[in-house]
């Protein structure tokens, strides 16, 4: 009997090449610029950059105060010189802005945690 040579393996085809599209990384919307650390006798420089517009008329935007600054204790702010559209949310630990008017930069408030002080100013750049 003669012997036959076994067919030759098929290869599989390759599969074609998929394409994925990685989603876009979200925005940052907060961004803690850190100038000077508090110590005893000196006073913390930090910039807060909120990178959202600021909401319309009968909405609000909550922006959570820097884990960098809270990191060592609760927060306490002043906030007797805020604007009227401007409030701390002390239990939450966010500030709450309602109805800001056009043209807003920047706000300048102090936060204490424990015995150190921060100067912190608020600047919203996307209006």
């Amino acid at each position: 009997p003669s012997a036959s040579s076994p067919a030759p393996a098929s290869t599989p085809a390759a599969p074609a090449a998929a394409t994925v599209t990685a989603p876009s990384p979200s925005p940052v919307l907060e961004v803690l610029k850190v100038t000077a650390l508090p110590r005893e006798n000196v006073i913390g420089i930090a910039t807060l950059q909120i990178n959202q517009p600021l909401p319309p008329v009968g909405q609000q935007l909550q922006v959570a105060m820097p884990k960098e600054i809270t990191q060592s204790g609760v927060p306490i702010v002043n906030t007797s010189n805020l604007p009227a559209w401007l409030g701390y949310d002390a239990a939450q630990q966010v500030f709450v802005v309602r109805s800001a008017p056009a043209g807003v930069d920047t706000v300048q408030l102090t936060v204490r945690v424990n015995d150190r002080t921060w100067n912190l100013t608020l600047e919203f750049k996307n209006n």
